[in-house]
């Protein structure tokens, strides 16, 4: 692993970015009560929307060097820079919006996550919107939860769920400005 490079994913790489999304999202509390018999065949159909629908960036990190055919991705980041998204009946723009990160675990704790987010331009210390929630897993080396590692970085799933040019719509659930998610009054977490 001495060579690690940054390039934009390619055709060939979706096949690797579903599966590793998918997997490494099964067992997180925001996943949702999807059945686990359901959970694989249903992310897969949401997470290849999402790929396709929203058609994010998405930039892998890559050991140029690697000598097994299939083994020289190690990680991977879905961003958009900007995004307009329904919040009631207007709509707003926001961004970057990063929908996922993943880095494998055997190389995880060498940077690749920041480096994914620096290839992206998102500064992991400015505001940022994220699709899927973060496990506590997910946080830089020394950092208590993953709060602490993106401390202005605001969880809005609302944006996924919508094609990249949508309509106003009228929700139940209406997004602020910064897109953070904010609940109908009367409505509690």
């Amino acid at each position: 692993m001495s060579a690690i490079r940054i390039r934009r994913a390619r055709p060939e790489d979706t096949s690797l970015i579903v599966d590793t999304w998918v997997e490494s999202f099964r067992n997180t509390y925001a996943a949702g009560v999807v059945p686990m018999p359901f959970y694989q065949a249903d992310y897969r159909k949401y997470v290849t929307w999402i790929l396709a629908q929203r058609a994010p960036d998405v930039f892998v990190a890559y050991d140029a060097e690697a000598e097994v055919a299939g083994t020289e991705l190690l990680g991977w980041l879905a961003v958009e820079e900007t995004v307009t998204f329904p919040a009631g009946r207007v709509l707003k723009t926001v961004g970057p919006v990063v929908h996922y990160v993943y880095v494998k675990e055997h190389v995880r704790g060498n940077g690749l996550a920041r480096a994914l987010f620096a290839a992206a331009r998102v500064d992991t210390k400015g505001p940022f919107i994220f699709t899927f929630k973060p496990t506590e897993h997910d946080r830089k080396p020394g950092a208590r939860t993953w709060k602490d590692s993106f401390p202005r970085a605001r969880w809005n799933p609302l944006i996924a769920r919508h094609p990249k040019t949508p309509t106003p719509t009228e929700q139940t659930t209406h997004a602020n400005q910064d897109g953070s998610v904010q609940h109908p009054r009367g409505h509690s977490r």
